[in-house]
């Protein structure tokens, strides 16, 4: 039965599963008294969603999550018909290493920068076009004002062929964060000894201590632990006052209830190396900011896959690498 809310008739259009935590879209199409000023929302639930696209061959269980690409909050940029190339997937052993991932010429990347408000030229996008999901890097060489798209990227068939940017690569460096629980547990299944987690924890209890102690920097951080704990001594000796030592032992106590791993964590968005100039087991991070050895970790991080050790390696000044120091 078509629910009643607020006196209007809904329709029940689409939900994403438990991951949207139970949220679902209902759609109400107008009354008579009310097309006139607004004609595209005189449809039915049915048209409304043929109007986005062909869902047929599309999983029941990710139909939702498909049609739901159409609400996204994006920018348009720029009418792609007949400016959409299609390119094959780079596959090796079974798997589509450019799996979500296409290329765009200057030009476009230009059009970009001028509609968002930038102050330069973006390396990489994430885009939607109609039923096409995805990322874009900016190639080298690549006809100015096109694209090329890969089977991976269409979610669904469209007519829709408008550029909409959801986000450009934009680094969030070293931001202060904790190790969440996901990506202990994938660490732990790739053999990471759990004495690591240890002296990690160790050392936040330590680092939970020297919040209290401004200026102080102990040699031996198990040590002054431990005096803390027991015996409630800073490290120059004297004792904290009780209030302090209570605060301490309860922010202890708490990170043994909750992981509370402490860590600098770099978010950027990833693209594949579309110029060949990268070897295996090897990235460029933010064209150079970042060298020798790295843990890339994929958010969400769930499968032991999700997290690789690489060798970044030093920037180019060659275009386009310049473009990529906001991307991995």
């Amino acid at each position: 039965a078509r629910p009643e809310l607020c006196g209007r008739r809904y329709d029940f259009l689409f939900d994403k599963g438990i991951a949207s935590k139970c949220k679902c879209w209902i759609y109400s199409p107008l009354e008579e008294g009310e097309i006139a000023s607004r004609p595209k929302f005189s449809l039915g639930r049915d048209e409304f969603l043929a109007g986005l696209g062909c869902f047929h061959g599309v999983e029941g269980a990710k139909v939702g999550d498909r049609v739901g690409l159409a609400f996204t909050a994006t920018v348009p940029v720029a009418d792609m018909t007949g400016l959409i190339d299609v390119m094959p997937e780079i596959a090796r052993n079974g798997y589509a290493f450019s799996d979500g991932c296409g290329v765009m010429g200057l030009g476009i990347a230009g059009t970009v920068r001028d509609v968002l408000g930038l102050d330069d030229v973006p390396g990489a996008v994430q885009v939607r076009i109609g039923g096409v999901k995805g990322m874009l890097v900016l190639k080298h060489g690549y006809p100015p004002d096109r694209i090329g798209v890969r089977p991976s990227m269409v979610k669904f068939r469209s007519r829709h062929r408008i550029l909409e940017i959801k986000g450009h690569a934009r680094a969030r460096w070293g931001r202060n964060t904790r190790l969440f629980k996901e990506l202990l547990l994938v660490m732990d299944s790739r053999g990471v000894p759990c004495n690591v987690f240890y002296r990690l924890q160790g050392r936040a209890g330590a680092e939970f201590a020297l919040e209290h102690e401004p200026g102080a920097r102990p040699d031996n951080l198990p040590k002054y632990l431990e005096d803390v704990r027991m015996r409630g001594k800073r490290s120059d000796g004297e004792y904290f006052s009780e209030d302090g030592l209570a605060s301490i032992k309860a922010a202890m106590e708490k990170s043994k209830q909750k992981v509370n791993l402490r860590c600098q964590l770099t978010l950027m968005q990833g693209v594949i190396d579309e110029h060949g100039v990268l070897r295996e087991g090897e990235v460029l991070v933010g064209n150079g900011a970042v060298v020798g050895n790295v843990l890339i970790c994929r958010s969400p991080c769930l499968f032991p896959g999700d997290i690789q050790k690489a060798v970044a390696v030093p920037g180019r000044r060659e275009e386009p690498f310049p473009f990529y120091s906001e991307c991995l």
